[in-house]
C-alpha cells in the first residue's frame, strides 16, 4: 500500500504532466519560454517554503509570470489553515496566481480562499490502479544494442575500411556536428523496426527479437566526416535486442476543468527507468 507521501507525489506528478500538456498546446509558448520545477524551495527572510509545482513563463520585455501549485491528495477535506499557508507561499514566490489541488475542501477553506483573489481551488484526485489494465491498441518497442561498430569507406579509396567506435568519434554530417553514437543507435532502431515488422519476423517466447544487423548507407562524397576524414559509405554491424511491450496503467489523475493523466508501468532500459504519462486536456 502506498504511503501518504507517495500518494501526494502521485498527484504532483500527474498535475505536472497535465500542466505541461496544457502549456504545450499554446502555439505562442516555446520550450525556452517555460520552466517547470517540482518541489522548489523559496526562501524569504530565512524561512523555507516548499512549492509543489512552480511554473515560470517568460514573455518579451520583462513580462514574466509565475504560477504555483499545491497538491494535497488527502482523504480528509483540506481546511482553512492550509489556505492561509498557501497565500503566504504565493506572496513569497511573487506568483500571479496559485492553484490549490485537492479532492475536497471544507467550507471554511473555501471562505478563506475567497479572501485572496490570487487563489483558485481545483478539485483533483489521484489513485493507483490495483487491477491490471492494459492500454488497448498501444505498444512500443524498446531497442537495446549490446554491441555495435561501424565500418567506413571513402568514395575513391580501396583500402580496408577503418572501424569506428561511435561513442568516441567526432563527426559532422552535411557540415553540422552530430552525436555519432545517437546517430548510429537511431539507425539501428530504424533497421530493427523494419526487420521486426516483416511478415517472417519471429519473436522469442519472452517477447524479444534478437537480431544481427548489417546495413550499409550510401551517404555521398564529403557528407560524413569522422575524425577529420570524409567518407561516402557507412556499414553498421550491431547486435540488437528489441522488446515489444504492451503497457499497463498504474495510476490515474483527474483535475476538474483542466485535464486527466494516466501513469503507465515504468520501462526499464539498461540501468535506467523510463516513466510515461498519457495526458489529455479538458475542453473549457
Amino acid at each position: 500500500m502506498a504511503s501518504s507521501q507517495d500518494k501526494g507525489r502521485l498527484l504532483e506528478e500527474g498535475v505536472r504532466a497535465i500542466e505541461r500538456h496544457l502549456l504545450s498546446t499554446e502555439a505562442a509558448i516555446a520550450d525556452g519560454d517555460l520552466t517547470i520545477e517540482s518541489r522548489k524551495i523559496v526562501i524569504e527572510a530565512g524561512v523555507r517554503n516548499e512549492i509543489d509545482l512552480h511554473i515560470t513563463l517568460r514573455r518579451p520585455h520583462g513580462y514574466d509570470a509565475v504560477f504555483i501549485f499545491e497538491c494535497k491528495n488527502w482523504k480528509d477535506k483540506v481546511g482553512k489553515n492550509e489556505l492561509i499557508v498557501f497565500s503566504e507561499k504565493i506572496k513569497v514566490s511573487k506568483a500571479q496566481r496559485g492553484f490549490f489541488m485537492a479532492p475536497s475542501f471544507t467550507d471554511d477553506a473555501r471562505a478563506q480562499a475567497a479572501l485572496d483573489q490570487r487563489v483558485e481551488l481545483v478539485t483533483a484526485t489521484a489513485k493507483e490502479i490495483e487491477d491490471v489494465q492494459h492500454v488497448t491498441n498501444f505498444s512500443w518497442m524498446v531497442v537495446a544494442i549490446p554491441a555495435m561498430h561501424v565500418d567506413l569507406r571513402s568514395a575513391t579509396s580501396d583500402t580496408p575500411p577503418p572501424t569506428v567506435n561511435p561513442s568516441s568519434a567526432h563527426a559532422t554530417l552535411d557540415g553540422r556536428v552530430i552525436n555519432f553514437d545517437e546517430y548510429v543507435r537511431q539507425w539501428a532502431a530504424t533497421v530493427a523496426d523494419q526487420r521486426t515488422s516483416a511478415p517472417d519476423a519471429r519473436m522469442d517466447d519472452d517477447g524479444q527479437y534478437r537480431l544481427e544487423v548489417v546495413d550499409t548507407r550510401e551517404l555521398g562524397a564529403g557528407r560524413l566526416v569522422i575524425d577529420g576524414h570524409a567518407y561516402a559509405y557507412a556499414t553498421l554491424h550491431a547486435d540488437v535486442v528489441a522488446t515489444v511491450t504492451t503497457p499497463t496503467i498504474r495510476a490515474r489523475v483527474d483535475v476538474v476543468g483542466r485535464g486527466r493523466a494516466l501513469k503507465l508501468e515504468p520501462i526499464v532500459i539498461g540501468d535506467g527507468t523510463l516513466e510515461i504519462w498519457l495526458t489529455a486536456s479538458e475542453a473549457p
